[in-house]
């Protein structure tokens, strides 16, 4: 029976052999996976503590093999707070960064509920904790059924039916 085998071993290592034809090779050698991916690089410098906004950073494709760390990837841009600072050009590590939280489970938010034609303000209070733009369950005031909705800049909830 001929054939070829290869295995790819955690150490990124190819091993293969083949086999026919009443003779066998065999060899290893080594792969290196490149994974490019939009990540966040400061366009000046973010100092300790700072609040990153859209307007410091911008989105740059870079080789994530290169990296050791996490980078900080230019899917969808949240609200974070440099642990560290951050140099303008280098991407931003995860670790170099913490998501501002702007509503907590227990705090009492603004909810509004949108439908075309509609609009309703109520004030309910948070039963998750979320940051920008993520999706936080909340229970208006007085009403026992829950809602998801996504969190503003100012920290109310927007929930829209259709």
């Amino acid at each position: 029976m001929s054939g070829l085998q290869m295995t790819i071993g955690g150490d990124s290592l190819v091993r293969w052999e083949k086999t026919g034809g009443g003779s066998r090779d065999k060899g290893i050698f080594d792969v290196k996976i490149h994974l490019f991916s939009f990540v966040w690089v400061p366009t000046q410098t973010i100092k300790y503590g700072e609040i990153i906004s859209e307007n410091l950073v911008e989105p740059v494709e870079v080789d994530l093999s290169q990296y050791n760390d996490a980078l900080l990837e230019a899917d969808a841009f949240s609200m974070f707070t440099a642990l560290k600072n951050l140099s303008p050009g280098i991407p931003i590590t995860q670790s170099g960064v913490t998501k501002q939280i702007l509503v907590r489970a227990g705090d009492t938010v603004k909810i509004t509920f949108v439908r075309k034609n509609l609009c309703i303000e109520m004030r309910g209070r948070a039963l998750t904790t979320g940051g920008f733009d993520e999706f936080v369950t909340v229970r208006p005031e007085g009403v026992t059924k829950s809602f998801h909705g996504n969190v503003s800049g100012q920290r109310e909830l927007r929930i829209e039916f259709r």
